[in-house]
């Protein structure tokens, strides 16, 4: 009875283990850090830039925010991105990332998006793969810095997808936010068994393979 007490504790922590290991983030860099701690200041990175480790600015000119610049605070970490850059007005800029995903499996993609406008409303298109949909974030009357915090579900259609962020909408003078994003493996695909059922089917076998040696 031990043994097989000590035997469900394993497989009961492997489960936590793979669940833990399938809720990790698949982006890379998704707070927007400087891992060598060789940007200063708060620099504005033109289209096609890579200088932020694993994305690629798009559409129009972004800056990477360190905290305390322009009144702005990261919602993680020590920088996070404002999509209206220095130039302040639409179009506003993006980023993008291809990761590698299952076809067919579910994933949820989120992301802080962000203001330091008191009353500011700012929006952008989250885009993986064929699907997207809009977030926007209304700023309380409070001129510091706030974070909403916005997510969707969707389903992979093949082997890689690229996940990108675009800026929409905010008022001149005010940052367009974005920070702490993260695309984490949900359900599906061409995986093993769920960590859970994985579980329990070992644990079966386990005491059915206990009650034969018993009964020999």
């Amino acid at each position: 009875m031990r043994r097989l007490f000590s035997t469900a504790l394993a497989l009961g922590a492997l489960g936590f283990s793979q669940a833990g290991a399938q809720a990790q983030n698949l982006l890379v860099n998704g707070s927007f850090e400087d891992p060598g701690g060789t940007v200063s200041g708060t620099p504005g990175l033109a289209p096609g830039s890579g200088a932020i480790p694993g994305w690629l600015v798009t559409d129009a000119e972004i800056a990477w925010v360190e905290n305390g610049a322009f009144n702005v605070f990261a919602s993680d970490g020590a920088r996070c991105l404002d999509l209206s850059g220095y130039h302040d007005s639409a179009p506003y800029g993006g980023i993008a990332q291809i990761v590698s995903t299952q076809p067919n499996a579910v994933y949820r993609l989120t992301v802080d998006l962000g203001s330091n406008g008191a009353g500011n409303n700012v929006s952008l298109l989250a885009s993986v793969g064929g699907a997207s949909t809009n977030f926007t974030f209304a700023h309380s009357p409070d001129a510091a810095q706030e974070w909403g915090i916005f997510s969707f579900d969707f389903t992979a259609a093949s082997a890689s997808t690229t996940v990108s962020f675009t800026g929409l909408s905010s008022v001149a003078g005010n940052n367009l936010g974005l920070d702490n994003a993260s695309l984490t493996y949900l359900s599906g695909g061409a995986s093993a068994p769920e960590p859970g059922s994985l579980a329990l089917l070992l644990l079966t076998g386990a005491i059915a393979m206990v009650r034969r040696r018993r009964a020999s």
